[in-house]
């Protein structure tokens, strides 16, 4: 059951509405669960974004490839809903916001604090070793997709944990390169923007990004437009 009028936020491919599980045939007594669903309409897909979420033959989409992933720091996708018009992915809930929204909230302090960084880049770093080893390369980590697991929280104390697996791949062997050019304009590594080849690297390389911004409240690279 969707609850609210607002939407938590929105992931590469749909909005993430706040969603309420119940656990026992919609009695009351036995309580619910809350979770997100991101809803995605069918309509306004692109070929492309349809290969992305499920798949072409040679690469998984994000939701065959997100139902496998288990670790406490990815976000938890725990089932999907499709009808005629809309795909629902339903998944944990992290309600405490995102790490652009925590860097931006202690601009004015420089950025957050080392150990409130270290915090951040070892789990980042651990659930990117999780999927490295898979081989999942994200393809797409920056601020908005590192989200603190509960409200309330303080920031070193919190936990950390990566979602959005729209652009995600599991390259196949015996390559195992990826050449679609894919990313944000601020994490983006360079190989990708030249057109090269890539690997799980580039993830490492968009980690390393998120840790200087978390140190200093801005970019490394600044830019006027995406293209330059």
């Amino acid at each position: 059951m969707l609850l609210g009028e607002e939407p938590l936020g929105e992931g590469s491919f749909g909005l993430v509405w706040r969603c309420q599980r119940w656990k026992c045939d919609g009695d009351a007594a036995a309580g619910c669960e809350e979770r997100a669903a991101k809803r995605i309409a069918k309509a306004r897909l692109a070929p492309r974004d349809v290969r992305n979420l499920f798949g072409d033959g040679k690469l998984e989409g994000e939701i065959k490839m997100h139902l496998g992933l288990t670790h406490p720091h990815v976000v938890k996708l725990y089932e999907v809903f499709e009808d005629a018009d809309v795909v629902s992915l339903v998944m944990e809930r992290c309600n405490g916001g995102d790490l652009f929204d925590l860097i931006a909230s202690h601009a004015d302090k420089g950025g957050l604090t080392e150990t409130c960084s270290a915090r951040v880049q070892v789990h980042l770093l651990s659930a990117l070793a999780f999927l490295h080893d898979i081989p999942v390369v994200h393809r797409d980590v920056k601020c908005e997709n590192v989200l603190l697991s509960q409200k309330g929280i303080p920031p070193e104390q919190n936990t950390y944990k990566l979602c959005d697996f729209g652009f995600a791949a599991r390259p196949e062997p015996p390559e195992y390169r990826l050449s679609t050019r894919m990313g944000s304009p601020d994490t983006v590594a360079p190989e990708v923007v030249r057109g090269q080849a890539y690997w799980t690297p580039v993830d490492c390389w968009a980690a390393g990004v998120l840790l200087y911004m978390s140190l200093s409240a801005t970019p490394p690279f600044y830019a006027t437009s995406d293209a330059e």
